[in-house]
Protein backbone atom coordinates (compact mmCIF):
# COMPACT_ATOMS: atom_id res chain seq x y z
CA UNK A 1 0.00 0.00 0.00
CA UNK A 2 0.78 3.48 -0.61
CA UNK A 3 2.65 5.70 2.06
CA UNK A 4 0.20 7.89 3.92
CA UNK A 5 -2.52 5.54 3.75
CA UNK A 6 -4.27 4.06 6.72
CA UNK A 7 -6.64 0.52 6.53
CA UNK A 8 -10.23 1.50 7.76
CA UNK A 9 -12.34 -1.05 6.85
CA UNK A 10 -12.93 -4.27 4.82
CA UNK A 11 -15.11 -4.02 1.37
CA UNK A 12 -16.98 -6.61 2.37
CA UNK A 13 -18.68 -4.55 5.31
CA UNK A 14 -19.34 -1.90 2.93
CA UNK A 15 -21.74 -3.20 0.00
CA UNK A 16 -23.17 -1.44 -2.59
CA UNK A 17 -24.50 1.36 -1.59
CA UNK A 18 -23.91 1.92 1.64
CA UNK A 19 -22.74 4.35 3.85
CA UNK A 20 -20.16 4.06 6.95
CA UNK A 21 -18.56 6.66 9.42
CA UNK A 22 -14.52 5.45 10.01
CA UNK A 23 -12.36 7.33 12.40
CA UNK A 24 -8.25 8.11 10.54
CA UNK A 25 -6.34 9.78 13.16
CA UNK A 26 -9.01 11.49 14.62
CA UNK A 27 -10.63 12.82 11.81
CA UNK A 28 -13.88 11.32 11.35
CA UNK A 29 -14.62 10.47 7.11
CA UNK A 30 -17.77 8.93 5.36
CA UNK A 31 -16.77 6.02 3.26
CA UNK A 32 -19.51 5.30 0.94
CA UNK A 33 -19.21 2.51 -2.12
CA UNK A 34 -21.19 3.26 -5.05
CA UNK A 35 -21.37 0.66 -8.17
CA UNK A 36 -18.19 -1.04 -6.39
CA UNK A 37 -16.15 2.65 -6.28
CA UNK A 38 -15.47 3.15 -3.03
CA UNK A 39 -15.22 7.57 -1.92
CA UNK A 40 -14.21 8.71 1.27
CA UNK A 41 -15.16 12.51 2.28
CA UNK A 42 -15.83 14.42 5.42
CA UNK A 43 -18.52 12.69 7.77
CA UNK A 44 -19.95 15.84 9.26
CA UNK A 45 -21.71 18.60 7.14
CA UNK A 46 -20.05 21.34 6.62
CA UNK A 47 -24.53 23.29 7.17
CA UNK A 48 -24.68 22.37 11.03
CA UNK A 49 -22.97 19.17 11.55
CA UNK A 50 -25.42 16.13 10.58
CA UNK A 51 -23.50 12.41 10.46
CA UNK A 52 -23.53 11.68 6.57
CA UNK A 53 -23.18 8.74 7.14
CA UNK A 54 -27.06 8.37 8.17
CA UNK A 55 -27.55 10.44 4.73
CA UNK A 56 -29.21 9.34 1.42
CA UNK A 57 -27.08 8.42 -1.58
CA UNK A 58 -28.54 9.75 -4.55
CA UNK A 59 -28.32 9.54 -8.44
CA UNK A 60 -24.62 8.77 -9.59
CA UNK A 61 -22.20 10.06 -6.65
CA UNK A 62 -24.81 12.28 -4.79
CA UNK A 63 -25.16 12.39 -1.26
CA UNK A 64 -28.11 14.39 0.64
CA UNK A 65 -27.46 15.30 4.24
CA UNK A 66 -29.75 13.56 6.61
CA UNK A 67 -31.09 16.66 8.49
CA UNK A 68 -31.68 19.50 5.91
CA UNK A 69 -31.53 18.04 2.61
CA UNK A 70 -28.20 19.22 1.53
CA UNK A 71 -26.38 17.56 -1.46
CA UNK A 72 -22.61 16.79 -1.90
CA UNK A 73 -20.21 15.40 -4.61
CA UNK A 74 -18.58 12.57 -3.22
CA UNK A 75 -15.94 12.54 -5.55
CA UNK A 76 -14.49 15.88 -4.47
CA UNK A 77 -16.53 17.09 -1.37
CA UNK A 78 -18.06 19.82 -3.23
CA UNK A 79 -21.60 21.47 -2.30
CA UNK A 80 -24.16 20.63 -5.42
CA UNK A 81 -27.08 21.75 -3.14
CA UNK A 82 -27.89 24.32 -0.82
CA UNK A 83 -27.94 24.93 2.43
CA UNK A 84 -24.85 23.89 2.81
CA UNK A 85 -22.08 26.70 1.20
CA UNK A 86 -18.83 24.97 2.33
CA UNK A 87 -17.46 21.94 0.54
CA UNK A 88 -16.28 18.84 2.56
CA UNK A 89 -12.57 17.21 2.35
CA UNK A 90 -12.33 14.61 -0.24
CA UNK A 91 -9.88 11.87 0.40
CA UNK A 92 -7.73 9.18 -1.45
CA UNK A 93 -8.86 5.71 -1.07
CA UNK A 94 -7.18 2.61 -2.41
CA UNK A 95 -8.45 -1.26 -2.49
CA UNK A 96 -6.33 -3.89 -2.01
CA UNK A 97 -8.32 -7.33 -1.99
CA UNK A 98 -10.66 -6.93 0.83
CA UNK A 99 -8.92 -3.77 2.54
CA UNK A 100 -9.56 -0.75 1.61
CA UNK A 101 -7.37 2.35 3.10
CA UNK A 102 -7.76 6.29 3.05
CA UNK A 103 -5.17 8.28 2.55
CA UNK A 104 -4.23 12.25 2.22
CA UNK A 105 -6.90 15.16 1.59
CA UNK A 106 -7.32 14.97 -2.39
Amino acid sequence: MDEGFERVAALSDLLDGDLMAVDVQGESILLANVDGQVYAISETCSHEGAPLSEGYLLDGTCLECPWHAGHFDLTDGSVLEAPPIVDLTAYAVQVDGDDIYVGPAL
